[in-house]
């Protein structure tokens, strides 16, 4: 089994309106899918549906907690409380270097693969420098 999970940060469903909502427009392509909340099939049998994105904490859902919590399975907003932007605080951290599910995944002895941008000289940072950068690249530490 093969699975892809794509990560396109600060994208939510939209209403069904071209004037308001880009993906919704002609040739947006895959992209269509989040104008429509009803749930909708992806190519090659994959299937979208949407979340809310607030985990029952009010406030502006935010990248360091809603990451944290995509990428682990745990409420991270709910477990400090808070929406936190940007990048994940101790606690968070924490979290994502017990749970994540790409350490999971490497226990079971597979393969996981990670894809970013990073530029060169990302790897000659040490290591106290990548645990505070992004919630995926922690959970990928």
């Amino acid at each position: 089994m093969k699975v892809l999970f794509l990560f396109v940060d600060g994208l939510g469903i939209g209403a069904k309106d071209p004037a308001v909502n880009p993906c919704c427009r002609e040739g947006s392509g895959i992209f269509r899918v989040f104008s429509d909340d009803s749930g909708s099939h992806l190519p090659f049998d994959g299937v979208f549906t949407g979340l809310d994105a607030s985990l029952g904490v009010e406030g502006l859902p935010q990248s360091a907690t809603g990451q944290t919590a995509l990428l682990t399975g745990v409420n991270a907003v709910q477990r400090i409380g808070k929406h936190l932007s940007g990048f994940p605080n101790r606690p968070l951290r924490e979290i994502l270097l017990e749970k994540s599910v790409l350490k999971k995944v490497r226990e079971m002895g597979l393969r996981p693969a990670f894809l970013n941008a990073y530029r060169p000289l990302f790897f000659s940072l040490p290591e106290e420098t990548v645990l505070r950068l992004s919630a995926t690249t922690v959970a990928n530490y």
